[in-house]
């Protein structure tokens, strides 16, 4: 499966719109970190030129689905951004990918 920037923008507010399971400064700083690493995703492949590879990640190999609400699914951002500093690392070389 391949994605649009587009597409992946529309994933990246999707998933930052789940805030349900902030309820702490702990879970306030965790969340704050996965939007802010969402963000320099985006900014990343805003920056690619139409000349350069595209991104293909299949976004279902960080979903599981639930066994007893077929309504209701998971998406594993830790995976996600994981496999998404990745692809920054791979090309960026020479700089140091740091998560804040």
């Amino acid at each position: 499966m391949c994605i649009t920037l587009e597409e992946l923008k529309n994933a990246v507010e999707e998933i930052k719109k789940d805030n349900s399971w902030v309820n702490d400064s702990h879970t306030k700083s965790e969340y704050d970190g996965v939007c802010s690493g969402l963000n320099r995703i985006i900014t990343h492949f805003e920056g690619l030129s139409d000349n350069s590879e595209k991104l293909t990640i299949d976004i279902y190999e960080y979903v599981e689905w639930d066994d007893e609400n077929q309504n209701k699914a998971y998406f594993n951002t830790s995976n996600f951004l994981d496999t998404a500093q990745e692809y920054l690392e791979k090309d960026n070389l020479d700089i140091e990918i740091e998560r804040i």
